[in-house]
C-alpha cells in the first residue's frame, strides 16, 4: 500500500500545506477513479472547536462498552456475569484490531460499485493523519482529521456486535463467539455502514437517513440477536424455581450503573454524530435526553398497569429505549418530535418484550425488542418527523417515510438471514452452544475459571472438600493415610504428621490450631493420635464442614479448645 501522503504531513504547523500522492488501488491495480478528489493534507483547514468535540464523543462513546457490560451484567444471572462482560470487553479488543486492518476501508472507502468500501483505502489507517480533513470518499466535507473520523467511527463497530449478547446470554461458547462477531462485522456491519452512511452507498444515494445508527447499529444487532436466539433456542431448567432465578437480575446496582453510563456516552454517541460542534450537535444532544427520559416514564407507567409496580430495572430498560429510538432521529427533528417518540418508545418497546415472551422466544436480556424493534421504529417515523430547518439533509413527506420503511425492512431481513447463516457454518466447524454440565456449572467457571463473587468460590472449595472427604476418604483410605503417615510405625502420629494429613485433604490450619486439634484429638491424652482417634477427627471435620457458613464467610472449622486457643483458620 503506498502512501497518499508523505512522513511531513504528520508535522503540527498549522500553515504547513502537505503535497499529495495519487493512490494507488490494489483491487485493479490502477489509480482511483477520482485521485483529484482527494483531501490534501493541510492542517489550517482543521477546526480546533470541532475537533475538540469529536475527541470528548469519541471518549463517550468508548465508555458506552464499559457501560453496556454493566448493564448486563447486572441483569443476568451471577453465574454468568463474568461470561457476558467478557463479550463486551474482548468486543472492543478484537473489532479495534478489525477496524483498524480492514473494517474502516470496507465501511468509508472508495466505493466499489455502491456496495463496499475498497480495502486498499486506509488499511492499518494508512492514508489518515492528523492535518488531513475529513473528505472524499469518507464524506463531501469536514472540519476535523480523517484519522479522528476512523476511531469515532471505530467505537461504533465495538459496541455494535457487543450489543448482540444479551440475547444468548448463558448459552454461547467463548471461541465461536470470537468467530461471529469477527464475521458479523465484515459482512453485516460494514455492508449497512457503507451503504447508508457512506456518500456514494446505495442506500445513500436512495435517500435513506440514519443519523447517528438507528439501521444501522440498532436494527442490524437487534435481528442478529433474534437470529441467534432461533439458532441456539431456549435455556434449559430443571425446574420452575431454576428458571425464576436464572431470570431475575442478579445485581441491580450494576444495571443501573451501566444505564446510567450509557446515558452519559449516548450523548457523544447522538451528539458527535454530525461531525462538528454545531447547531444540529445541539439538537442530537437534546433530543436525545428529552427521548431518554420521557421513554423512562411511559415505560414506568406502562410496567406499573400490567405488573402493579414500577421497578428500577424497568425505568433503566425504558430509557435505553428511548435513546434506541431517538438515535436515527436525533440531528434530524425538534424536540417536539422527540419528545412524542420518548413517549411512545416505552408502551412501544414494553409491548415488543411481552410479545417475545408470548413466543416463549428466549431473549435474554430483551435485545430484539429494545433495540432491534426500537431502532426499527424511530428509523421509519424518520419519514414522518424529519425537518429541514434541523437539517436540511431530510425533510418529513410520504415519500421519505416509504423508503425509510423499506430501509428498514431490508436491514432487518439480510441481518437475520447472514447472522443465522453465519452461526449455521460457525457451528459445523465448532460447537457453539456448551455442553449441559458446563451451563450447570455456570459459563464463569467452566470458560474462564473464575467466580464473579468470592463467597461463591468459597462455596466451591467447600464442595470440592466435602466431596474429597466424603468420596476420596472413607475409611479404608483413612487408614492408608494413617499408615502411610506413621513413619516410625509407634502406632501414632504427631503434629507434623497430622499438619500433612490435613494437607492431604485440602485443609490448611495454623500452629496455635494445629496443636489445640492435635490435643483434642489425642483422647486418651499418650500424646500421639492412634488411628481410632484419626478416623473420628476426620469423621467429626466432615460433620463440621457440613454446617451452613455464617453470612458470607468462608467456612471454619473449629477444634473444641480452651478460650485462649486460636480456632482452625477458613478452608
Amino acid at each position: 500500500v503506498k502512501l497518499r501522503y508523505p512522513h511531513s504531513a504528520y508535522r503540527t504547523d498549522d500553515s504547513a500545506a502537505m503535497s499529495y500522492e495519487g493512490p494507488t488501488n490494489l483491487i485493479n491495480g490502477g489509480i482511483l477513479d477520482h485521485p483529484d478528489q482527494w483531501p490534501v493534507s493541510n492542517c489550517g483547514l482543521i477546526d480546533k472547536g470541532d475537533t475538540a468535540w469529536m475527541l470528548i464523543s469519541t471518549a463517550l462513546v468508548f465508555f458506552m462498552t464499559p457501560g453496556l457490560a454493566f448493564f448486563y451484567g447486572g441483569l443476568v444471572h451471577r453465574k454468568s456475569v463474568l461470561t457476558i462482560m467478557m463479550q463486551c470487553y474482548i468486543s472492543m479488543g478484537i473489532v479495534t484490531v478489525l477496524w483498524f486492518l480492514i473494517g474502516f476501508s470496507l465501511a468509508f472507502g472508495e466505493t466499489s460499485r455502491t456496495i463496499i468500501g475498497n480495502p486498499s483505502s486506509y488499511p492499518l489507517f494508512l492514508n489518515l493523519d492528523a492535518c488531513t480533513v475529513m473528505g472524499y470518499p469518507m464524506s463531501t466535507g469536514g472540519t476535523i482529521p480523517g484519522l479522528l473520523f476512523a476511531g469515532y467511527q471505530m467505537m461504533f463497530a465495538v459496541i455494535s456486535p457487543a450489543l448482540i449478547t444479551g440475547a444468548f446470554a448463558d448459552r454461547f461458547l467463548f471461541v465461536p463467539y470470537l468467530i461471529f462477531i469477527s464475521l458479523w462485522l465484515i459482512l453485516v456491519y460494514c455492508p449497512f455502514a457503507h451503504w447508508i452512511w457512506s456518500p456514494n452507498g446505495y442506500l445513500n444515494t436512495w435517500g435513506i437517513r440514519d443519523f447517528a445508527g438507528g439501521i444501522v447499529v440498532h436494527i442490524s444487532a437487534g435481528f442478529a440477536a433474534l437470529a441467534s436466539i432461533m439458532f441456539t433456542g431456549s435455556r434449559h431448567y430443571e425446574s420452575d424455581e431454576e428458571r425464576i432465578i436464572a431470570n431475575v437480575p442478579h445485581n441491580r446496582t450494576f444495571v443501573a450503573l451501566g444505564a446510567g453510563m450509557l446515558w452519559f456516552g449516548w450523548c457523544g454517541f447522538n451528539g458527535g454524530s454530525y461531525g462538528s460542534s454545531g447547531g444540529v450537535a445541539v439538537f442530537a444532544l437534546v433530543n436525545s435526553c428529552v427521548a431518554a427520559g420521557t421513554a423512562m416514564l411511559t415505560w414506568m407507567a406502562v410496567e406499573r398497569a400490567h405488573v402493579g409496580k414500577p421497578s428500577l430495572v424497568g425505568a433503566c430498560v425504558g430509557l435505553v429505549a428511548g435513546l434506541a429510538t431517538i438515535t436515527p432521529c436525533a440531528g434530524f427533528v425538534r424536540p417536539w418530535a422527540a419528545f412524542l417518540l420518548g413517549a411512545a418508545a416505552g408502551p412501544w418497546c414494553y409491548g415488543w418484550v411481552e410479545l417475545r415472551k408470548l413466543f416463549a422466544w428466549d431473549d435474554a436480556l430483551d435485545v430484539w425488542g429494545v433495540h432491534g424493534m426500537g431502532g426499527f421504529f424511530g428509523s421509519v417515523m424518520l419519514g414522518a418527523l424529519a425537518d429541514a430547518g434541523v437539517n436540511s439533509a431530510a425533510d418529513r413527506s410520504g415519500m421519505f417515510f416509504g423508503k425509510q420503511l423499506c430501509a428498514c425492512v431490508w436491514t432487518a431481513f439480510y441481518s437475520f438471514c447472514m447472522s443465522y447463516l453465519l452461526l449455521f457454518l460457525i457451528n459445523l466447524v465448532t460447537p457453539v452452544l456448551p455442553s449441559k454440565e458446563q451451563m450447570k456449572e455456570g459459563l464463569d467457571v467452566s470458560l474462564h475459571g473464575e467466580y464473579a463473587y468470592d463467597d461463591d468460590a468459597v462455596k466451591s472449595a467447600k464442595k470440592a472438600l466435602l466431596s474429597n472427604l466424603a468420596t476420596g476418604y472413607d475409611e479404608q483410605s483413612v487408614r492408608e493415610l494413617f499408615h502411610e503417615l506413621d513413619s516410625d510405625r509407634n502406632g501414632h502420629i504427631d503434629s507434623a504428621e497430622l499438619r500433612t494429613a490435613l494437607t492431604r485433604m485440602g485443609v490448611k490450619i495454623n500452629e496455635d490450631s494445629l496443636r489445640t486439634l492435635h490435643t483434642e484429638a489425642d483422647l486418651d491424652k499418650d500424646g500421639g493420635i492412634n488411628l481410632d482417634e484419626f478416623i473420628k477427627l476426620v469423621d467429626r471435620m466432615k460433620r463440621d464442614l457440613g454446617t451452613p457458613a455464617k453470612k458470607s464467610e468462608p467456612p471454619v472449622m473449629h477444634a473444641p479448645a480452651p478460650a485462649a486457643a486460636a480456632p482452625v483458620p477458613a478452608v
